[in-house]
């Protein structure tokens, strides 16, 4: 559902559930049209990651930002792998039987 008006609470709402991060598709819902995108790109507030994908310059920075890049840019139904689940835990290949 898209709104009329821009809400930078609604789209800070998103992005903060992401790492900072958000998608065109996500702006559009919270009412920013792709001007207003680009007004803001061109004055700092945000920069652009990859195609579709935005991150707030002023948010904190965190881990694992990488992985919620690529998350958003497959649409938010891409998954990983065990090996990258461990890697989030650190966990070792060999410590796979202690969380089973």
């Amino acid at each position: 559902m898209r709104q009329s008006r821009p809400s930078w609470d609604r789209l800070y709402e998103n992005a903060a559930a992401q790492a900072g991060y958000f998608t065109t598709q996500q702006a559009a819902e919270a009412g920013y049209a792709p001007p207003l995108v680009h007004r803001y790109l061109a004055s700092g507030k945000i920069t652009r990651i990859r195609r579709g994908v935005y991150r707030m310059v002023h948010f904190p920075a965190g881990e694992d930002e990488d992985l919620v890049v690529f998350w958003l840019w497959s649409d938010r139904e891409g998954v990983f792998s065990h090996e990258t689940a461990l890697a989030g835990l650190n966990c070792q290949p060999d410590q796979r039987a202690v969380l089973a």
